[in-house]
């Protein structure tokens, strides 16, 4: 579960490394869910800038969401970089590949055929 004012890791090729969650539908985000986040961290020389304001999807998380399912706990709270496209479409995510697995959570969640398919793997 993430909060406002949490660090978080970008795992993609965006240009972007770390962020810090400004906004969020409820109080705790889940998987899959988006949010607003500030850049702290860049690569230099890239599109994304130190102060930019992103969506993102979170899509991994170190807490499990419930303890009846066996869902798989990840080491970091990880997300993606995301532009909101027209209504009814898939998220567009920035980036062009993801780095390291995603859950498979997000097979369920309705616009995320565009992430799932340039993820190297799901679990």
């Amino acid at each position: 579960m993430i909060q406002l004012q949490s660090k978080l890791n970008i795992v993609d090729n965006s240009g972007a490394l770390k962020a810090r969650v400004i906004k969020t539908k409820k109080k705790f985000a889940r998987l899959g869910e988006k949010v607003v986040v500030s850049i702290q961290k860049n690569i230099p020389y890239s599109k994304i800038r130190k102060g930019d304001i992103a969506k993102a999807i979170l899509i991994r998380s170190k807490c499990r969401e419930s303890l009846i399912s066996h869902s798989q706990i990840w080491k970091s709270n990880d997300l993606i970089l995301i532009n909101i496209p027209k209504k009814g479409s898939d998220f567009h995510p920035v980036g062009s590949r993801i780095k390291g697995p995603i859950s498979t959570k997000l097979k369920r969640l309705k616009g995320m055929q565009k992430i799932i398919s340039i993820s190297k793997r799901t679990l």
